[in-house]
């Protein structure tokens, strides 16, 4: 179970980079972020108007990426490369971490820049590690997957030797650099969510017989209201992550006026917890439940208590302003009845045991 979390790091960490350096970024700072001609690292320049925003983005990023880390050793058994796989995002999140916190660009047109260097050497060294991770990865599945992670290499090399050769007349304009970095950073980060999954596809080998890791198949009662909950939760994420790009952006139709009184300022802090924890939670849960892992009944649970939480904090900051605060309500109690009917994982092995060819549970 918890190995299937840590996993599950590989494809959060994935979503939330992309959805912030191209979705939140561009919403909230439409005037600052270009996809074409831009650096993704200007956003986390020093002194860039997005820097703030990347920061509470990425470090929540490579939190992620560290849990993944320890999710694919886990998931070594006792091969090799894949323990070297981790290594590799290990050193991979760390480089991340200090470029973000430590070495960041200046803004294009700083004059005799000091911190430019170090963020080129920051950059070519987490590139070595990405190709690395991709490399030792390549042997960790079968066939196809080495020869699509090869093929994610060939990608990743060419487009960022591309991005350096189109990065030259800096701090002149710089056409399609910002697309030449966003195919090499896009290739790497499906790969590492197509090795979370290819992990978390291949059970764990175990020394005892485990409570098994799926569900058995259940009652036709149950089985709807396992359906039911994981669509409401797939729902309920794509709200929060609606809601919680709009209030990035700036949420013109929002009045700032609903927080005097309040810590905040404006929206921001409170749609990246929107963002990030409800709709963190509720895509979690949505998978685990829908994918019949053991662990979607307290992932579900937990979800609902995240939302109905953020719910009540909302109403004691800003009072009742909206039929959506009863109707998320009302929501988040659904999540968690439709939650408790799921069967407990304790359940008896009786129970759970997945049924053989002839309809016979329990071991042969």
């Amino acid at each position: 179970m918890v190995r299937k979390v840590l996993l599950v790091g590989g494809v959060l960490s994935s979503l939330l980079y992309v959805i912030g350096i191209d979705v939140i970024a561009a919403l909230r700072y439409p005037d600052y972020h270009n996809y074409a001609d831009q650096m993704v690292s200007e956003l986390i320049a020093a002194g860039a108007p997005t820097r703030t925003l990347m920061v509470w983005l990425s470090i929540p990023y490579n939190f992620l990426v560290f849990a993944f880390a320890v999710g694919v050793w886990i998931s070594a058994r006792r091969k090799r490369a894949t323990r070297f796989t981790a290594a590799a995002l290990i050193g991979y999140g760390a480089v991340s971490t200090a470029g973000l916190l430590l070495f960041p660009m200046d803004v294009r047109g700083t004059v005799d820049s000091q911190r430019d260097t170090l963020h080129i050497a920051a950059t070519i060294l987490m590139s070595i590690f990405i190709v690395a991770m991709m490399a030792f990865g390549a042997f960790a599945h079968g066939t196809r997957f080495r020869l699509y992670s090869f093929a994610t290499i060939a990608t990743v090399v060419l487009f960022g030797a591309s991005a350096g050769f189109l990065a030259r007349p800096m701090p002149e304009p710089t056409p399609w650099l910002g697309l030449a970095e966003r195919v090499n950073i896009y290739a790497t980060m499906l790969w590492v969510a197509v090795l979370a999954v290819s992990f978390l596809r291949v059970p764990r080998a175990r020394t005892v017989r485990p409570l098994p890791e799926r569900y058995a198949p259940l009652p036709k009662f149950r089985q709807r209201c396992r359906y039911s909950l994981g669509l409401l939760l797939a729902f309920g994420a794509l709200n929060a992550f609606g809601g919680g790009c709009y209030g990035l952006s700036g949420a013109e139709a929002v009045p700032t006026e609903w927080l005097k009184g309040s810590p905040f300022v404006d929206y921001f802090v409170p749609s990246l917890i929107l963002l990030v924890v409800v709709g963190g939670s509720f895509l979690t849960a949505a998978y685990a439940v829908l994918a019949g892992l053991r662990i979607g009944r307290r992932a579900a649970l937990a979800a609902g208590f995240v939302v109905l939480g953020w719910l009540t904090a909302q109403i004691a900051i800003i009072g009742y302003v909206s039929w959506m605060q009863p109707t998320t309500g009302a929501a988040g109690m659904l999540v968690i009845v439709l939650a408790w009917l799921l069967p407990n994982p304790r359940e008896s092995l009786e129970t759970l045991e997945p049924a053989d060819s002839t309809g016979r549970k329990g071991p042969p």
